[in-house]
């Protein structure tokens, strides 16, 4: 090393003072001192930087699914995660911890069992907390998220602080089986289902929607969640109207046929590619 910056000194020296006093060749040494010192420092803080980064990068690993797919993985844990449509899942599994980051969509986790390693799962503003439990959980656009649990129990926790400087917004709960909290920033509220609503909830499992009276603006939604030819309603005076049925998720036309028959709605297609395109709603008796 010393070699090597004695090197470096001598040619920045004889570049940029080839004629100098002895006064002025220490003067230039000194600086070709320091700066090669600030050049080894910078490159080293860059090669640490960088090892960081690629570390860090390294032990998440990455679960996604495009729009109408779904996936199931095995978790080095003996854990695993079932991604509904259009969901980013990133989990991280160490000797000493179990970290899950549900940044879009929907999954089913099924966490094994260790009290010793408690998975935690953040979503959004929200911390979910379990040593071992089946929950279902759901992020949608608003903020809101959705978990059910089917087996064991979860502990959640909601702070809005950040946003406003209230530390006493930050709110938790014990949501377990055969419940579901709705969790908005600073609240939680806990409903329990029975075994025909949980059933309905996760339908999404058998690849079906089952609507029991939603409104047709709410089956919309559900719909171009699992398709990229979406659903768009036209006419605000049917958007209200109540639905009913089992459908596949993925065959918005067969739900469209059912309500030119059962409702009379009319439905109007535009074509952007294929697969793609509007399906446009409104009354039949509205004005062409």
């Amino acid at each position: 090393m010393r070699d090597l910056v004695a090197t470096a000194t001598a040619w920045l020296v004889r570049t940029e003072a080839p004629s100098c006093t002895l006064q002025q060749r220490r003067t230039f040494q000194k600086s070709a001192h320091r700066r090669w010192f600030a050049f080894v420092a910078a490159g080293a803080a860059c090669i640490c930087a960088a090892g960081w980064y690629a570390g860090t990068r390294l032990t998440w690993e990455d679960y996604s699914t495009h729009i109408g797919g779904k996936q199931t993985s095995p978790l080095a844990d003996g854990s695993s995660v079932t991604l509904n449509t259009d969901t980013d899942l990133r989990v991280r599994i160490t000797a000493g911890r179990r970290d899950l980051a549900l940044t879009r969509g929907e999954a089913l986790i099924k966490a094994a069992h260790d009290e010793t390693r408690p998975m935690r799962l953040v979503v959004g503003a929200t911390v979910i907390r379990t040593s071992g439990a089946n929950f279902d959980v759901r992020r949608r656009p608003s903020g809101q998220v959705d978990v059910l649990v089917s087996e064991g129990r979860v502990a959640t926790e909601t702070d809005e602080s950040w946003l406003s400087l209230n530390h006493s917004a930050r709110r938790l709960g014990i949501v377990t089986a055969g419940y579901m909290a709705s969790i908005r920033p600073g609240a939680i509220e806990v409903s329990r289902l029975d075994t025909g609503e949980l059933a309905r909830q996760t339908a999404w499992l058998r690849d079906v929607l089952d609507f029991r009276g939603e409104t047709l603006a709410q089956a919309a939604e559900e719909f171009n969640r699992y398709n990229t030819r979406k659903i768009v309603i036209d006419d605000p005076k049917i958007a209200t109207r109540r639905v009913g049925g089992v459908f596949l998720d993925t065959d918005p036309e067969s739900f469209v046929a059912a309500l030119a028959l059962t409702m009379d709605i009319r439905a109007t297609r535009v074509e952007a590619g294929p697969g793609y395109g509007i399906i446009r709603l409104r009354s039949a008796q509205a004005r062409r």
